[in-house]
Formats: structure tokens, sequence, C-alpha cells
């Protein structure tokens, strides 16, 4: 390859790397398991195991907006109700 192919897929790849690397920021942890809790709300099982796992790696505040998120998409979304607390 010469030098100047060389430069130019360099500067291809870097710039592909970066544009991806945006598409791909971290999403935070309480976002992350709202979406996934939302997704699998077809299930009560999927969904009640998804709920615990996610209080599992959330702080103790973050677990106070989770649950309050998910009060609020049931009553409004969801046409199963789940019990958070037996």
């Amino acid at each position: 390859m010469h030098s100047n192919e060389l430069t130019f897929l360099q500067h291809f790849f870097e710039d592909f790397y970066f544009r991806f690397a945006l598409i791909l920021k971290p999403m935070n942890k309480l976002k992350f398991h709202k979406t996934v809790l939302s997704k699998v709300s077809f299930s009560q099982s999927l969904f009640r195991k998804e709920y615990e796992k996610a209080m599992g790696e959330l702080s103790r505040d973050e677990q106070r907006l989770l649950t309050r998120w998910v009060r609020r998409f049931y009553q409004e979304k969801a046409p199963l109700l789940l019990r958070l607390q037996d």
C-alpha cells in the first residue's frame, strides 16, 4: 500500500470509530434496566426476574426510582399487575 492509501484508511477508520463510539455511548444503569423491563413486560415471570436482577445492581436511590417507575409503568401501560413486595 502506498503512504496516501494508508493515511486515508487510518483517517477513515478513526472517523468510523469515533462515530460508532458516539452511537454506543454507555447508558446509565437505571435507564438500561427501565429499557429492559419495558421490553419484557409481556411476561410477568420475565419482568419479575429482570426487576430482581436490577434491584441487585442498582444503588438504594436508583432502586427507589426504579420501583416508582415500575408502579407508574404498570398503572399506565401494562395490563399485568405485579406485586413488588410479597
